[in-house]
């Protein structure tokens, strides 16, 4: 986004971003301001629905989440989230539990990264998705997943380590 005199731009917390100031003409003068301030009390103990700005932040802690979990700084966690969206959208579309002999999470487990342990990418997405069912409530997981955790948002971040 490019801002003029005047505009200003929100930040939600944790909110993965890069910021550059373009040539400026002599007498111009850029200014960044950040105000930082602590939302544990909100986070801890959210009331219920979460209001949009919890929302936003329980995505970002979910990245977090994800990327400690399977110990990849960062890495795993669009691919987690495709491979999460897709089980949640398959399981929609499809009888639960499985058929005997059929195996639970298909889609999940199809998109898992060979170094990461079957039981540690299907526990972590079923952690997840209690935790979201009890904050969200089952109607409103699947717009989250797809509104805010979306793994096309990683496509041109550069992750390093």
């Amino acid at each position: 986004v490019t801002l003029r005199a005047g505009d200003v731009l929100f930040l939600p917390a944790y909110w993965w971003h890069e910021v550059t100031t373009g040539p400026l003409r002599p007498g111009e003068l850029a200014v960044s301001v950040n105000f930082w301030y602590s939302a544990m009390d909100m986070i801890m103990s959210p009331a219920l629905p979460l209001r949009p700005p919890l929302r936003v932040e329980l995505a970002r802690q979910l990245e977090y989440l994800i990327s400690d979990s399977l110990g990849d700084a960062g890495r795993m966690v669009p691919a987690f989230l495709a491979a999460m969206r897709a089980q949640v959208e398959a399981a929609v579309a499809a009888p639960f539990p499985p058929a005997h002999g059929q195996p639970w999470w298909p889609e999940l487990h199809a998109r898992r990264p060979a170094k990461v342990r079957a039981a540690d990418w299907a526990g972590l997405m079923e952690y997840v998705l209690w935790r979201l069912l009890l904050l969200l409530e089952p109607q409103h997981v699947r717009p989250f997943l797809s509104d805010l955790c979306d793994a096309a948002r990683f496509e041109r971040l550069e992750l390093s380590g």
